[in-house]
């Protein structure tokens, strides 16, 4: 399924009287901007103008001029962000079908787009990095910590995509009734521990020690990877 025809799913949030342009054209022509790294709706229109006669009929319009901005921004505007998420990931789950995944997780924030607070737009991002993909970004509202985002969003996530296996995450995605979520939705993580968690990381590293035994084949070496620069160190059997 292409993604255009994802999109075909989200109505059009405006009144029926005085429609000049239709929604899913619309859509088209924000999405093919953002491909041309266009961030502005201005410049978007700016942008595809000049080419308008090639462009309005492959995007579904017919009228002889682009919409207005300001006409696009108030259409985006009552768009639900969950109904784009649900198409994209429609779009993509479709593409990757039961192929096996590893994804990261982490808290991100968006550039140049600010919340009502007036400050960034804070996400919780699933990053598929052997596809390059962002699989899934989720918002962080106001006093929700990321964990809870993600663990709240594990079953929609885990259904989306079957082929997902492994989330990592960091110390912030290393807590009990995150991983325990996971595991119960019969799923694996890995928790990345450095020197900002001294306590875990020294836990952990003596949890290690004490399983490796003091006597190794001669075949087995144990290493003990040195510190890097962003503190973070390791234990390698080989």
């Amino acid at each position: 399924m292409q993604l255009f025809e994802c999109l075909q799913s989200i109505p059009d949030p405006r009144k029926k009287r005085g429609i000049r342009h239709p929604f899913q054209p619309v859509l088209k022509f924000v999405l093919l901007g953002f491909t041309c790294r266009l961030v502005a709706i201005e410049h978007m229109v700016s942008f595809f103008k000049p080419i308008w006669g090639q462009l309005k009929v492959a995007l579904g319009f017919n009228r002889p001029e682009p919409p207005d901005p300001t006409t696009i921004r108030r259409m985006l505007n009552g768009l639900k962000p969950e109904q784009l998420q649900q198409a994209f990931e429609q779009w993509v789950s479709e593409l990757i079908g039961n192929q096996t995944l590893m994804a990261s997780v982490d808290g991100k924030a968006m550039r140049n787009v600010k919340g009502e607070n007036g400050l960034a737009l804070m996400l919780v991002n699933v990053f598929a990095h052997d596809l390059k993909l962002a699989l899934a970004e989720y918002a962080i509202k106001a006093r929700e910590g990321e964990p809870t985002v993600l663990r709240e969003a594990l079953a929609q996530l885990f259904k989306q995509y079957p082929g997902l296996k492994i989330l990592v995450g960091d110390a912030a995605f290393a807590g009990r009734e995150l991983n325990e979520e996971i595991i119960s939705l019969g799923r694996d993580y890995i928790a990345q521990i450095k020197e900002n968690q001294p306590k875990m990381k020294k836990l952990l590293e003596e949890w290690f020690q004490n399983k490796i035994p003091s006597e190794v084949p001669a075949a087995v070496e144990v290493k003990k990877k040195p510190e890097k620069n962003d503190g973070s160190c390791g234990l390698t059997v080989i």
